[in-house]
């Protein structure tokens, strides 16, 4: 089953490295893409085409031409970061222990945590809005981790997504692709505010976590 991500935006196809069931096709608005998009899907014999992204990244006229009579998909949210939820939904379903948070602004981070296995990549925005937190418990009460410092996922961003966390000591820096740069991956508890653990029927101090490696 291929899924086909928009070329100019590659956000989505970083979202999508953690689908497993198919190869990533990019596209982009013009015909050769198209064409060289939909003789691949015809080489594969594929049967489902699932596009990565809303209309405005992938039209339905563009995901019918490469899909080429095979039956089609669309896996997308309203922005970037819901899109990444939604893929991540289909592979690790709705009640991870773990999730991983990456930068929407800088895409290094999603590529060099693309190894990650244990939990889903979330990407988030730079500043923390309404739906930030949504896009953690959208899968239950799971553990939170940054993937990179302060710098590319702020604290604000950081506690806002976990319910208002406090960092753990432990950090560990996994060498990036480029000589002399380092990210740092930075483990975060899970404590939620004293509205979340209303919600949840619970005392916030039940819900602690320590990290886990």
């Amino acid at each position: 089953m291929p899924t086909v991500p928009p070329e100019p935006d590659p956000p989505d196809a970083v979202s999508a490295g953690i689908l497993s069931d198919g190869p990533i096709l990019t596209v982009g608005p013009n015909g050769t893409d198209i064409n060289t998009a939909a003789n691949a899907v015809r080489q594969l014999s594929a049967s489902r085409v699932v596009a990565l992204g809303g209309t405005g990244a992938i039209s339905d006229a563009i995901l019918s031409q490469v899909a080429g009579g095979a039956a089609t998909d669309r896996i997308a949210g309203s922005t970037r970061y819901q899109t990444s939820q939604e893929i991540a939904k289909r592979v690790f379903g709705s009640a991870p222990s773990r999730v991983y948070l990456i930068p929407g602004a800088d895409l290094t981070y999603g590529l060099i945590a693309g190894a990650l296995s244990d939990g889903p990549l979330l990407m988030v925005p730079g500043n923390a809005d309404g739906n930030t937190r949504g896009l953690v418990t959208a899968f239950g009460n799971p553990e939170v981790t940054a993937v990179g410092g302060a710098e590319v996922i702020s604290d604000q961003v950081m506690n806002v997504a976990a319910g208002y966390a406090q960092a753990q000591q432990q950090q560990v820096q996994a060498a990036a692709p480029v000589a002399g740069v380092h990210q740092i991956y930075t483990r975060y508890s899970q404590q939620p505010s004293p509205q979340d653990a209303a919600r949840e029927g619970s005392h916030p101090q039940l819900h602690q976590r320590g990290a886990r490696s």
